[in-house]
């Protein structure tokens, strides 16, 4: 599922539309003298609801995290590397080709990129060396677990590419939205104020303000040292 951020204006535009709506339903009979027709406002609304609905799905959580999986990753592969350490480094020295192999010549993958490039190395490592990987404490199990995990990886990197691509789709999408309703709305607006011109509702059509910050918690007074008494002399 696509993520994106949708920001404090965003959502204020929401609710000032929201606000215009409900305003202009209440004071309809007024709008309608001034030329406010109800097929605008059914378009208004039917746009606030679009907008609405492509937030929402945009605020659902990722279904899998590929975060917690790299993780994991990243666990066993340094298990495989400290078993694959002593395979390299046997009782009889160094072995260049197996180092090789096993890709100990190349540093700990730290991005994706590289962790991704780095695993086809592992893995064939990993199958000519399974038995001695197994004998220095890398078990057949975890080597098991570790093709399940590397291939698991590999599939939430490319879902994650395809969510960023939705991800930018639906930023498109919800923009070009609230660019409408924005528009849609300030004619209501307009309309509104033009028709209770001469009323104290006509504050009804202001626009709604974005919440402020929560005022900061002033520190509180530093507690006075209690100052000796002093004592008169006779």
């Amino acid at each position: 599922m696509a993520q994106f951020r949708t920001g404090a204006s965003a959502a204020t535009d929401l609710a000032d539309t929201d606000h215009i709506i409900e305003k202009a339903k209440q004071h309809w009979r007024k709008l309608a003298e001034v030329g406010a027709l109800e097929a605008e406002l059914k378009e208004l609304e039917r746009n606030a609801q679009a907008a609405h609905k492509i937030i929402e799905i945009g605020l659902q959580p990722p279904e899998r995290n590929l975060e917690m999986v790299r993780d994991q990753l990243r666990d066993l592969l340094g298990q495989f590397r400290r078993a694959g350490a002593v395979v390299a480094n046997g009782f009889g020295g160094r072995d260049a080709q197996a180092e090789k192999q096993l890709g100990l010549n190349l540093p700990f993958p730290e991005t994706d990129k590289r962790l991704k490039a780095h695993l086809g190395i592992v893995e064939s490592g990993m199958r000519k060396y399974s038995d001695k990987l197994a004998r220095r404490g890398f078990s057949k199990e975890e080597q098991r677990q570790f093709m399940e995990v590397i291939q698991q990886y590999r599939k939430l990197l490319g879902e994650r590419g395809k969510e960023r691509g939705e991800a930018r789709k639906m930023r498109a999408d919800r923009d070009a939205i609230l660019e409408v309703i924005r528009t849609q709305t300030r004619y209501f607006r307009r309309l509104g104020r033009l028709a209770l011109a001469d009323s104290a509702s006509r504050a009804d059509f202001d626009r709604v303000k974005r919440p402020g910050r929560a005022p900061r918690k002033s520190a509180a007074p530093a507690p006075q040292q209690p100052q000796a008494a002093v004592v008169a002399k006779a």
